[in-house]
């Protein structure tokens, strides 16, 4: 058993200093957290993402849409941060979500349509339009429709 103690002390090392992050970054300032989104270190930045979605910081928007606008970023954190902006729901993140949609895989399409769908406004609204009309894909023109259909039921679509 004296073999492992090394590997179970730094396990509870490592759990003891995830569970001090999370705190930091739950009862952080929200400046102190759009900081951490842009952090060098993965773990930290992931957490620090997660968080800012689930406390809807809108501080951390502009450092959210750097991470999905950089196709270098590893696609978990990619997933994570798109998540983040849809919950936090800023209009800033529309067009950025749409670019992004763009240039990053399939995968991402879906969840890129419900998010900018669930964010709503003007540029949401054309952008869903356009997917639903024109997408060779028949299931994201569907998925497009629906999106504009919940758009339409949570009276977000502009009167022509």
């Amino acid at each position: 058993l004296d073999a492992f103690a090394p590997i179970a002390e730094d396990a509870v090392r490592a759990a003891a200093q995830d569970i001090a992050l999370e705190r930091a970054l739950r009862a952080a300032k929200e400046e102190w957290v759009a900081e951490r989104v842009s952090f060098a270190d993965l773990r930290v930045q992931a957490r620090a993402v997660t968080v800012a979605g689930e406390r809807k910081l809108k501080g951390s928007v502009p450092a959210l849409i750097a991470i999905i606008e950089d196709l270098a970023v590893h696609p978990e954190l990619a997933l994570k941060a798109i998540g983040a902006l849809i919950a936090i729901g800023d209009e800033r993140a529309v067009g950025p979500l749409i670019e992004s949609a763009r240039q990053r895989p399939a995968l991402y399409l879906g969840q890129i349509v419900f998010g900018v769908a669930r964010i709503g406004g003007k540029e949401a609204e054309a952008y869903l339009f356009t997917m639903a009309n024109g997408h060779p894909d028949p299931s994201v023109r569907q998925n497009a429709k629906d999106a504009l259909s919940e758009l339409s039921r949570r009276g977000h679509l502009r009167e022509e």
